[in-house]
């Protein structure tokens, strides 16, 4: 009976293959190599044209069939001749000759002797064969040549299926720190994930497949003809299946994930049935995945993957695609790779996060070593004696006990160079991981022996450290991190590594002492291996604090080498006793190499080589070279500084051999003497020149890192003449080449010049030891160098003032931070003020650093508040649309955060500036600070309890309620803390300055991300503007301002960013990894390690090589462009989407309004109650759906569609914040229960009346604008116009008095019948049908539309008697829309009355309404308590039975309240009248009394307050239906805002956003005088324009017109915003009507569409129509800016 069953089903579910034996089919699970590239297309260039090989292919491409398939039947098809045309083999080679392509086979039988494989088991056999096929025999790890290459997958029917699984187990383990796998396998799974490149899908059913169902009848009818089948295989592919749902929702999310950014994905599905059946086997549906490439072919699904040989588009199709992914290879593979890289640009949490908390020191490291050793490159000869020394050798080699060696010296005598030759050496003799996976070719079979390619001839890590060259970065921790930082960089691909550093950091998030990181060094070593340690200049380090301690704190970091077989430690520093011992006490008795004792050979060449040069460049003194070299080798002592300076000296001041025997005999001993000579010649000069060179011997000494010549420019203008310094900075055209020559030849042989590869210069002293000359004590009698002498001191108190007077004009660069050039010297001075003015060792009693800094802070403050000010007008208009943000709820949320933001910096500024100055008081406080000491005493131990209490409720604000960021912690607060004696020091300046910046760094967050930012840039309009920078530099100057009385406590401050850096569950941590973004772009790093030493190609030895900078390999962080924030992790792109979403406050308000005046599901009001509610849902609260229809659904099933984030991460917080509104319209349903049950007032009756209040609110408003309209001489509207409209209103009332009336002619006489007959009168509303209804609508819209018509008459036609008619009858709707409106709010205010009167009718009632409303509010604040605690607890649900408890407490809860509420109620009135009743018994009976004897007052209060009740439930239930966003707080709030920034700024000061030209260009090409560059900034301008100024004064507040349901939309032309005038110039002199004007090409027929045409304000014109959205006058509507997006 089954044998009828003789259809053939697709591939998908086809059974075994009846194909002969020598088709290849053996069904092994494996991998077959179809084609490989030969080596004549390798080696053609133009055979493999742009594509870069990975061993011996550029790109694999692996196809994997279906079920029940082959690799020789699936990807072929039978010829006419009978033989089978694979198109893999033969087609597409000849098409991608540079591809391997393979297939994998595998066995997928389901009938008939099936397999009993799973889709999981067949996406790891996929996953172990692609790794095997990419790795020797025997190895772990895949080939270094084979490892980067680019993988293509094409999967058919199930096979696409296997490849998604294939996927997802190798993206399950990428993470840092996965302890699952082995580290082999890690890597290998990390490989293949950054490798795949595209996925091309043949009709595979995502979804599953209709066919599954005849599937199974197959199988049914299989078994009981006794056939073997699985049927797991087809369960598998039922449709909307639960583990095809799963698979298919998680590779969605692996295609949004970070580690699959920009992969290629193709989902092509058949357009052809499958005979017999008139069906397709995977439908569309089911073969696409949203958000990918979708592909038709009119094929069957058989078909999809044959091609034949001849010409055939589909082939062309599928494989125009395939090139597609290949040539997009090289963009997408390589940036996911660097992304694990620790050495990598762009941002990465991990990466970040760890280079923030070791604080290394990056930039100057690298920079001086290039610098040292370049000198040594330039006379290779030297250093080489230090490999032949048996001592060095056995160190070397490990062989020796003692792995700690100490080259010491005098002072020039080659120690650096020494240190930097050693360094290069051993990098460059034991060679590093190179990465040559691009440029060769693996030739070896895997299953041969390694290839070798890329492997270490001996692994070996330098790590290295110069003292004195960075000195912000020489405390303990900063040198452990720099070794930390240098080892990782070295090894930045081990996933290892990373973990183990990771791990620590997370275990001291609040911070690692240098014992912790100490560890971590050691732990690192031991899975690094071998390890050199070189730290030179040890005599440099450290320079404030003495210098044995100094000594101390490095000797101590480091004494974890003894004994450590796995490190070498070399120090090279001069040799003093107090290192001497420090060493020996340390290190017992290190080796000891004097490097003085080896170097007579150097010296002598050196001096030969020199001297030699020298006669070429003055020929005269050939005769005496013997002479010279003779004396110069002599004198040398082993110091090369002193040769290079002698030979200096006879360069410039010996012109004729009969002066050298004097000069030679004059020649200074020691290197101090020398230098003295070299001041001989400074000391000739004029003085002016001479301060200069004092400025910059001072900023040299000094400094807190290595300086530019531009830098040194500038500050040699400050001290010269500080106005032309800011010109300068502000003309930015420099020419480096000049500004390099006149250093040169203002210092000549003091200073040491390093060319960098970006035209800048960086300039440091000769030589460690002339600093130590110049700030030496010991006075040098008749030596010329005494007169440039100075203190620490002094030079740190120079350095701040002009740090502060910089400060002072510079804030503004901060905007302009995307340059292609910085301000020079600007961000020095904003990051190291505090530095230098702390190492001054001067306070603010001192009048020039007290004038200094006072001016700073008020100058600062006054830029801080014009430039937000200038953004709280960009934020009063509506956002341009930005790609990537859709919908206009993000604008609306996003906007409203940053206007939200904008008032309390304001306010803390404002603040700072009322207490200027502020020197007084801090220096107050530093006292203070200085006199206070810790004391046990009762007082003492309550400070601590209070503090022991604060750290609760912080602890609480950043656990439960999550409202605390880190962002805007500051140093102070752990401190302070701890010291809680010292918390009374806290002056109000102080708390101020720390106010404002916690501020500025909230007003920084909201204008970091989208759609705020995007719109913020295209509105600037410039290529380098930044608001992010400006705001975060303000904030942390604010900060060390404040904390000046804790300085000498405090850590120094170097990071700029490390408030940002914060972890994942912070409120902000999404918008601070954009601010973190923005600052890593801007700031580009040296590249610090070469995985490529230059071995084969030695560099000249006159050029060097210079240091390179390199930027990230992304594009400025620009949100206009969709792919900018591609570096931004994914999880960090959520975050920031979930400050986009609907606040969770706002959230559950809306739910409690939808439930509180819902309606029951029986209840046939619904079908009217819910489409309005969802109508509102779309409209105002901008919760779209995608079906667009009007909806019956339940609103409260929708809202919960919609749930923001926040909700889930922190519950109790946004319950916390719904509760003002949530009761107020809780308030507006209790005084609905009680007019209703005790006032007889009807829920028909009141809805009626709220629909005419919003009316009347409306129409009154308008009525004030027509007359405004009539005061003003320049309007159309004339007064004499008012004399016939009263004419013809008259008329109305006495022929068609229902024209434009009130519903129901209401005359003053029914006030008394309402108050007299009050039940009559709310019953007599009830009896109004539904039709009286609709006929007086039909009457009020048409006089309505008549009254549109007549006003835009009036305000477009020409000026004649048609005008004037228009505008009379205008007047007339006018006076009848006030009667309308002052009859509504009568009617509405009888019928309160009315309730009220029935209320309070009898004592009875009363006391009735009495006990109804405490048992309502006791009920309310019961729930409300409940809800906070079930709030509190939902973040602790993570397991199963915590929901189920969670729950049960709930319902428990519930019940007792229920039960036990009446008897507590009863009890609480027992105990008043226990207790309190009978104490005040004696004022209770006066109390009665008095009621008694005035119930008349009482009842007239009563209803008084009734009435009063009414109309606040019926604003605030008006209020959240029209804002439920609160846009109008927002606007008032920037009205304040602007109020300040027009109080505190001149106008001629004020800034403006966007008119202005941004962006830079290079005026000119490299030239041999170098770069001429101009940045045309500043970023913002000042405001010349008065008129411009006076209409911004004018219009204070700029609210976004709202997106408008129908009716108010019809009723926006009476509104205060919908008056529609004409753009002409009379109107201008109404600040209002101006600032309401439209279009001036405006026709009446164009308003007459815009109010009751299709779409209406939502519709988008051809012509550009943003201005008339843009200016609307103060008195906007509530719901101002909730749909402003549609104005596009």
């Amino acid at each position: 009976m089954f044998t009828t069953i003789t259809f053939s089903l697709p591939s998908v579910f086809a059974g075994p293959s009846h194909s002969s034996k020598d088709d290849g089919s053996s069904h092994s699970t494996r991998l077959y190599e179809e084609y490989a590239p030969p080596e004549s297309v390798r080696n053609d260039p133009k055979a493999a044209g742009s594509f870069a090989f990975h061993g011996e292919a550029a790109v694999d491409i692996i196809a994997v069939h279906g079920l029940a398939g082959t690799r020789a039947t699936s990807w072929s098809v039978e010829e006419e001749d009978g033989e089978r045309y694979h198109w893999l083999r033969s087609k597409l080679p000849k098409d991608l000759p540079v591809a391997r392509i393979l297939t994998f086979e595998y066995n997928s039988e389901w009938y008939e002797n099936p397999s009993h494989v799973d889709l999981e088991e067949c996406g790891a056999q996929l996953l172990r064969c692609i790794i095997q096929d990419r790795r020797h025999q025997g190895e772990l790890l895949a080939c270094p040549a084979r490892r980067k290459r680019p993988i293509i997958f094409i999967g058919h029917s199930f096979g696409g299926l296997v490849v998604k699984q294939t996927l997802l187990y190798a993206s399950q383990t990428h993470a840092w720190g996965s302890t699952s796998l082995q580290e082999s396998d890690f890597r290998n799974h990390q490989d293949i994930i950054a490798c795949t490149a595209g996925v091309i899908f043949l009709g595979t059913p995502h979804r599953g497949s209709n066919f599954s169902k005849l599937a199974k009848a197959k199988i049914f009818a299989g078994s009981m003809l006794g056939y073997s089948t699985n049927p797991d295989l087809v369960d598998l592919l039922e449709l909307n299946g639960t583990f095809l749902t799963y698979i298919r929702h998680q590779f969605c999310r692996l295609l949004n994930a970070e580690i699959l950014k920009n992969l290629q994905v193709y989902c092509y599905f058949e357009q052809e049935n499958m005979a017999p059946l008139p069906l397709v086997v995977v439908t569309a549906a089911s073969a696409c995945i949203d958000g990918t490439k979708r592909r038709g072919l009119p094929l069957n699904h058989k078909q999809l993957n044959k091609f034949g040989s001849g010409e055939d588009k589909n082939y062309n199709m599928v494989l125009a695609d395939i090139l597609e992914v290949v040539k997009a290879c090289s963009e997408i593979v390589p940036p996911r790779f660097e992304a694990w890289q620790y050495d990598a640009d762009g941002c990465n949490s991990v990466r970040e996060s760890l280079r923030r908390s070791l604080n290394p020191s990056r930039e100057p490291q690298i920079t001086q070593l290039e610098s040292r050793f370049k000198v040594q490159k330039a006379s290779n000869y030297t250093c080489q004696w230090i490999f032949k020394l048996p001592m060095f050798e056995a160190w070397r080699d490990w062989s020796s006990p003692q792995n700690v060696l100490w080259i010491n010296g005098k002072a020039g005598s080659g120690k650096s160079i020494m240190a930097a030759y050693l360094a290069k050496s051993f990098r460059e003799g034991f060679i590093e991981p190179r990465d040559e996976d691009e440029t060769s070719v693996c030739t070896v079979p895997l299953t041969s022996n390694p290839c070798g390619n890329g492997r270490l001839r001996l692994t070996l890590t330098i790590l290295h450290f110069f003292c004195g060259v960075d000195r912000t970065h020489e405390e303990p921790t900063s040198f452990i991190g720099t070794l930390i930082h240098q080892l990782l960089s070295q090894h930045k691909e081990n996933p290892k590594l990373i973990s183990i550093a990771q791990s620590v950091y997370r275990e001291n998030a609040d911070g690692v002492e240098s014992s912790v990181m100490v560890k971590l060094l050691v732990d690192l070593i031991k899975v690094v291996g071998k390890v050199i340690i070189i730290v030179d200049g040890l005599e440099e380090a450290l320079q404030m604090i003495e210098k044995r301690e100094a000594y101390k704190h490095f000797m101590e970091n480091l004494s974890f080498v003894n004994g450590n077989r796995n490190v070498r430690l070399l120090f090279l520093s001069q040799g003093i006793e107090d290192i001497h011992q420090e060493l020996v006490k340390g290190f017992n008795f290190p080796a000891t190499i004097p490097i003085t004792d080896h170097t007579q050979a150097d010296i002598h060449k050196f001096v030969e080589v020199e001297v030699a040069e020298l006669i070429k460049r003055k020929p005269k003194l050939g005769s005496k070279e013997q002479e010279i070299v003779r004396k110069l080798q002599s004198g040398a002592q082993g110091m090369f500084q002193w040769v290079s300076a002698s030979i200096g000296h006879l360069l410039k001041d010996v012109h004729v051999p009969e002066d050298v025997d004097k000069s030679l005999e004059d020649l200074p001993q020691g290197l101090t003497s020398t230098y003295s000579r070299m001041f001989q010649r400074v000391a000739k000069m004029a003085p002016f020149l001479q301060l200069r060179v004092k400025v910059v011997l001072r900023w040299l000494a000094v400094s807190a890192r290595p300086l530019t010549a531009l830098e040194l420019k500038v500050a040699i203008m400050l001290e010269d003449d500080p106005k032309k310094a800011i010109d300068f900075i502000k003309e930015n055209k420099y020419n480096y080449a000049e500004l390099v020559q006149e250093l040169r030849t203002l210092l000549e042989d003091l200073i040491q010049i390093d060319q960098l590869e970006d035209s800048t210069h960086s300039i440091q002293l000769v030589h460690p030891s002339l600093r130590k000359a110049l700030t030496s004590e010991i006075s040098l009698d008749n030596q010329a160098i005494t007169n440039f002498k100075f203190t620490d001191e002094k030079a740190h108190r120079g350095c701040a003032l002009a740090c502060m007077q910089l400060i002072q004009h510079s804030a503004f660069s901060h905007a302009n931070a995307f340059g292609i050039s910085q301000a020079p010297l600007v961000e020095y001075a904003w990051e190291f003020w505090a530095y230098h003015f702390k190492l001054s060792a001067i306070s603010l009693k001192d009048k020039d650093l007290k004038e200094a800094f006072d001016a700073m802070i008020l100058d600062t403050t006054r830029d801080a508040i014009a430039f937000l000010g200038a953004l709280t007008d960009f934020v009063s208009s509506p956002l341009e649309r930005v790609p990537g943000v859709d919908g206009d709820l993000a604008y609306i949320v996003s906007l409203q955060h940053a206007q939200e933001s904008i008032l309390p910096s304001m306010k803390a500024l404002e603040s700072v500036r009322r207490n200027t100055p502020l020197s007084s008081e801090l220096v107050k406080a530093g006292e203070s600070v200085s006199c206070t000491t810790y004391t046990a005493n009762p007082v003492a131990k309550a400070q601590q309890v209070g503090s022991w209490v604060e750290r609760k409720i912080t602890n609480f604000r950043i656990n439960v309620l999550r409202t605390q960021s880190a962002v805007t912690n500051l140093r102070t607060d752990d401190y302070l803390a701890k010291q809680v004696q010292l918390k009374s020091s806290v002056q109000p300046t102080m708390a101020a300055l720390w106010d404002a910046a916690r501020k500025l760094r909230v007003v920084a967050l909201r204008f970091a991300v989208n759609p705020v930012y995007g719109a913020l840039i295209a509105k600037a309009g410039g290529a380098t503007f930044s608001p992010i920078h400006f705001l975060v530099y303000i904030a942390r100057l604010l900060e060390e301002c404040g904390n000046y009385p804790y300085w000498d406590d405090l850590p120094p401050p170097f990071d700029i960013m490390e408030p940002f850096v914060c972890g994942p569950k912070d409120p902000f941590a999404g918008a601070a990894r954009f601010v973190l973004h923005s600052f890593e772009y801007r700031f580009p790093v040296v590249q610090e390690a070469d995985a490529k030493p230059a071995i084969t190609q030695e560099p000249s030895p006159k050029s060097g090589r210079r240091h390179r900078r390199v930027r990230s390999h992304s594009p400025r962080p620009d949100p206009r462009d969709v792919g900018a924030y591609q570096t931004i992790s994914a999880d960090d792109r959520r975050r920031v989407q979930a400050l986009q979403e609907m606040p969770g406050h706002k959230y559950l308000t809306a739910g409690v309004a939808y439930h509180l005046f819902g309606v029951e599901e029986d209840d046939w009001r619904r079908i009217i109650v819910n489409p309005l509610k969802n109508i509102h849902m779309e409209k105002v609260l901008l919760l779209k759906e995608d079906d667009g229809l009007i909806s019956l659904e339940d609103p409260g099933k929708r809202l919960a569609r919609h749930a923001p984030q926040s909700i889930q991460t922190s519950p109790l917080t946004q319950y916390l914040r719904s509760l003002p509104v949530a009761l107020r319209l809780v308030f507006a349903r209790y005084f609905a229960h009680v007019a209703e049950i005790f006032g007889r007032f009807s829920q028909y009756a009141m809805a009626r009346h709220f629909a005419r209040f919003e009316t009347a609110k409306e129409e009154l408003k308008g009525v004030k604008i027509y007359l405004d309209r009539l005061l003003n001489p320049d309007d159309p509207v004339r007064l004499w116009h008012l004399a016939p409209a009263l004419a013809l209103f008259w008329l109305r009332s006495r022929l068609i008095p229902s024209f434009g009336a009130h519903f129901s002619p209401h005359s003053w006489n029914e006030f008394l019948f309402s108050y007299k007959h009050p039940a009559a009168y709310l019953d007599w509303q009830d009896s109004m049908t539904i039709w009286s209804w609709c006929k007086w609508l039909l009457n009020y819209f048409i006089a309505r539309a008549l009254t549109v018509c007549a006003l835009t008459a009036g305000l477009t036609i020409q000026k004649g008697k048609i005008r004037d008619a228009a505008n009379i009858f205008g007047g007339f709707s006018i006076i009848c829309q006030l009667e309308r409106s002052v009859f509504s709010m009568g009617f509405m205010l009888a019928t309160l009355v009315a309730s009220a009167r029935v209320i309070f009718v009898d004592q009875e009632s009363t006391a009735a309404v009495a006990s109804f409303s405490f048992l309502y509010w006791v009920n309310t604040f019961a729930g409300i308590c409940i809800g906070c605690l079930h709030a509190g607890t939902l973040t602790r649900v993570t397991e199963p039975w915590h929901f189920i408890v969670w729950a049960i407490s709930q319902v428990v809860l519930t019940i007792l309240w229920l039960i036990y509420s009446r008897y507590l109620w009863r009890f609480l009135v027992r105990v008043f009248k226990g207790t309190l009743y009978h104490l005040t018994w004696p004022i209770w009976l006066v109390v009665q009394a008095a009621v008694k004897a005035y119930v008349p007052i009482l009842k007239g209060v009563g209803i008084f307050l009734f009435v009063y009740a009414g109309f606040l439930a019926m604003y605030w239930m008006s209020r959240w239906m029209r804002d439920p966003y609160d846009m109008k707080s927002s606007l008032s709030g920037l009205g304040d805002a602007r109020r300040i920034a027009r109080s505190t700024v001149e106008p001629d000061q004020r800034k403006r956003i966007g008119q202005y030209p941004l962006g830079s260009t290079i005026e000119a090409s490299k030239e041999e005088k170098g770069f001429r560059l101009s940045v045309r900034a500043p970023t913002l301008e000042y405001e010349n324009d008065k008129e411009k100024n006076k209409t911004s004064d004018e219009n204070e507040q700029k609210p976004i017109i709202p997106e408008m349901t129908s009716e108010e939309m019809f009723g926006l032309f009476f509104g205060a915003d919908g008056v529609p005038e004409k753009a002409r110039e009379r109107s201008t002199s109404n600040p209002r009507l101006a600032a309401a004007v439209w279009d001036d090409d405006v026709s009446a027929e164009h308003l007459f569409e815009r109010f009751f045409g299709t779409g209406s304000a939502n519709a988008t014109d051809e012509r550009p129509s943003r201005s008339r959205f843009r200016r609307h006058s103060d008195s906007a509507m509530p719901g101002a800016g909730v749909g402003h997006a549609k104005t596009e």
